[in-house]
């Protein structure tokens, strides 16, 4: 996301589907405040507290998120684009201190 003042905020957008009962779901972070990674995850660290740990070999678009990122597209326009999990990583990493970043 592209605040007013030209600062970049990413944030993790997470789908997965449910059963016949529960349905699909989906979560949006607070923002990431730093990232990490290892072999198979990268682990994003909200602003909240929140750690989502994604497969690197699971990043896609479903239609379930889909929807919601068209929702924030249509409600916040070009302040709203999807990125990759690597362009996030590159961008947002600040390793904590005392513990390695490739676990």
């Amino acid at each position: 996301m592209i605040l007013p003042d030209g600062e970049i905020l990413y944030k993790t957008l997470t789908g997965w589907s449910g059963s016949y009962a529960t349905g699909d779901a989906w979560k949006l972070n607070s923002g990431n405040k730093f990232v990490e990674e290892d072999k198979n995850y990268y682990y994003f660290h909200g602003y909240s507290g929140s750690v989502y740990q994604c497969h690197k070999e699971s990043e896609m678009l479903r239609l379930n998120t889909a929807y919601i990122l068209e929702a924030l597209k249509e409600r916040y326009g070009d302040m709203v684009e999807i990125v990759d999990a690597k362009t996030v990583y590159s961008n947002v990493v600040e390793p904590r201190a005392g513990k390695e970043n490739n676990k």
